[in-house]
């Protein structure tokens, strides 16, 4: 059985076991509450494995330019390992940080606009990077440029994320990952940000700074914990009363397949 196969397969049966006790009355909790521990704990035993296991794996420091450019747009992929995300770039860069396995990337320019695909080099471990599992934990720690606009796309493995992007000028941000833990810290001054994330089995915690507005919908077998104080629900979607007349303020769509979400 390939690595990533067995995690998924670990993590569906602790969190089906759950739901099997649950429905004979063995136990009785609200199952979906410990999906975040869950995802923890097969987290840490997937990367102690990898500390067992761990081919040694080079780790390469990088910076890209912003050329002049007055917004970007940032594409990146991400296997398994732990990614984290920040501020901090130096002025003229869009990014710079430190990346275990290496970082393929590549910049084309339109106008002001300058893209960036940022991804592992393919031939790391001699297969396609979707495949890592336990001991080739690829940990990558990026600072992003505060001074421009900022379109993010994401799409990780299994992996355990950080994203702190509170003093960024993230515009748009679109998550896709798997079997993950994920944390996201919003823009505190970006005026309106629009967001999408796509899950598998996953738990998902979103941080909205103070003086944010927000309006959020949630779909999928989760289990969906939100500060009512700040965003009451309305119908299929929880919102800030100020929501419409707010200077800054994030508008998310969230599906996941199963898994946690925690908004506050």
């Amino acid at each position: 059985m390939r690595w990533g196969a067995m995690f998924w397969a670990i993590v569906l049966i602790v969190i089906g076991s759950l739901l099997f006790l649950d429905n004979l009355g063995v136990i009785s909790v609200n199952v979906w509450a410990f999906v975040p521990a869950v995802m923890l704990i097969v987290l840490g035993v997937w990367f102690l494995l990898g500390g067992v296991f761990r081919r040694e794996v080079a780790s390469e420091a990088a910076s890209i330019p912003l050329g002049g450019s007055s917004r970007a747009a940032i594409r990146l992929r991400h296997g398994a390992g732990r990614l984290t995300l920040g501020s901090g770039a130096a002025s003229g860069e869009l990014v710079r940080g430190t990346f275990v396995g290496g970082l393929a990337h590549r910049e084309t320019r339109q106008g002001d606009l300058l893209e960036a695909d940022l991804s592992v080099p393919a031939d790391v471990f001699g297969h396609s990077p979707w495949r890592w599992g336990a001991g080739r934990s690829l940990d990558w720690t990026l600072e992003l440029t505060r001074d421009i606009p900022l379109t993010l796309d994401l799409e990780m493995g299994a992996n355990e994320a950080r994203l702190n992007l509170e003093d960024l000028r993230v515009t748009d941000l679109r998550v896709k990952f798997g079997a993950s833990s994920t944390t996201i810290s919003l823009p505190a001054a970006a005026g309106l940000v629009r967001g999408k994330v796509e899950a598998g089995a996953a738990s998902l915690a979103l941080r909205v700074p103070a003086g944010v507005a927000g309006r959020f919908r949630v779909t999928g077998l989760t289990g969906t914990t939100v500060d009512g104080a700040r965003f009451a629900r309305s119908g299929d979607e929880y919102r800030s009363a100020d929501f419409d007349s707010a200077a800054n303020k994030v508008d998310f769509e969230i599906t996941m397949g199963a898994g946690s979400v925690d908004i506050r």
